[in-house]
């Protein structure tokens, strides 16, 4: 018996899980909060069927044509400032449940963590709105999408890359019913880190959370605020850039280990579209500049560039250069590098505090200061040019 890929590897995808016949592997959390396959040595027939479905076991660079690429944002005012960038997963998302398909997407439980979640109506679109950062965990979705296909009814699934790799490998084949629909991905922070700081939050207000919106747009799309409403009605809001738990998953501090060697990255994926913050559409297409947010999509499918097609009533959609398009993008091409002081920040962390052990554990190191003396600030760089937008801009 073996675990299906080396812990460092692992994406937390759930696939493994899912595929399991015996039924063997659970999901369990880690000293950093992440979840991993344990499995019963005893139910286990080693029959190898998780090492066959997980994407990072079998993990080699998607290869195909270079895509299409569009930027896009919703006409639909109220459902556009609902959203983190432009509104496309909510316009996709919304014309399958049209369809009479089912949507799977990350959403909140009661406390504020996340998971992936079906939405079967209009009156649950917004539980899908809206950025998520924490990582979701999959549960039997999987399970769940493919007993969907095998009845006939269409399916929208929308995950990070490594959870749209899981579920193609986990359903072997593919579905005329089923649209794919990933992000670019900087990384995914901490479930636990996140808990946490959330309840430090609670402590601090004297209250109990009653919405959490990583990316609120009061202030305009590329100035975001990072915004937790309590259930007296009070807020606790403040610039996206300035708020601890992103600083410390923008830098690097608290992002899952398997992220700073992802194998997902490129222009070529494994959905069938790919939506992302078009950042830099300023200056790569100002005409599709949108004060409330510009999506970007690259297709890579026909079934994804009929997707595409379906929104232009309901979307302002112009076409753009792909390479260009991913130029203020750095996730897009490559994984996010891991803090130089990571292993620092976990040995001080303990479950409070973030504010002050990220500060210190993101501070500039001596060759850092070095390099930014020479030229160039590499702390904006590790962070990615979605966060040097912000401080420009």
């Amino acid at each position: 018996m073996q675990t299906p890929v080396e812990k460092e590897r692992c994406t937390g995808c759930w696939a493994c899980a899912n595929g399991c016949p015996a039924g063997c592997i659970s999901m369990e959390p880690d000293e950093e909060g992440f979840l991993y396959p344990k499995i019963d040595a005893a139910a286990c027939t080693d029959c190898g069927l998780c090492r066959r479905v997980c994407p990072a076991a079998r993990s080699v660079p998607v290869e195909g044509d270079v895509p299409k690429a569009y930027a896009l944002h919703a006409l639909d005012r109220e459902l556009l400032e609902g959203s983190a960038s432009g509104g496309g997963s909510a316009l996709l998302a919304q014309r399958m449940l049209e369809r009479g398909g089912v949507v799977f997407g990350a959403v909140f439980d009661e406390a504020f963590l996340v998971y992936h979640g079906r939405i079967e109506n209009m009156a649950e679109l917004e539980r899908f709105q809206g950025s998520k950062y924490p990582q979701s965990a999959v549960g039997d979705v999987y399970r769940q999408t493919k007993a969907l296909l095998e009845r006939g009814t269409p399916v929208l699934f929308t995950g990070t890359p490594c959870q749209i790799a899981g579920l193609r490998a986990y359903l072997a084949r593919d579905y005329e019913g089923l649209l794919c629909q990933d992000l670019i991905c900087h990384s995914v922070p901490s479930p636990r880190v996140w808990r946490a700081y959330l309840s430090e939050l609670e402590r601090a207000h004297g209250g109990r959370a009653a919405s959490v919106c990583f990316r609120h747009k009061a202030e305009g799309w590329t100035r975001y605020q990072f915004r937790v409403e309590f259930t007296d009605g009070e807020a606790a809001v403040m610039p996206g850039k300035d708020n601890p738990y992103m600083q410390a998953f923008l830098g690097g501090l608290i992002c899952r280990p398997s992220c700073h060697q992802c194998p997902f990255k490129g222009l070529s994926r494994p959905s069938d579209i790919t939506l992302a913050d078009f950042w830099g559409v300023k200056q790569i297409c100002p005409e599709a500049l949108e004060r409330q947010g510009t999506t970007l999509a690259l297709v890579h499918t026909e079934k994804g560039a009929a997707a595409l097609e379906a929104l232009r009533e309901r979307a302002a959609v112009t076409e753009v250069d792909p390479v260009a398009a991913v130029t203020y993008n750095r996730a897009a091409l490559r994984p996010s590098p891991a803090a130089p002081r990571r292993k620092m920040f976990w040995r001080a962390y303990r479950g409070n505090g973030l504010e002050e052990i990220a500060r210190r554990c993101l501070e500039p190191t001596l060759s850092q200061r070095v390099k930014t003396a020479a030229g160039g600030n590499p702390l904006l760089r590790a962070g990615g040019k979605c966060l040097h937008l912000l401080r420009k801009e």
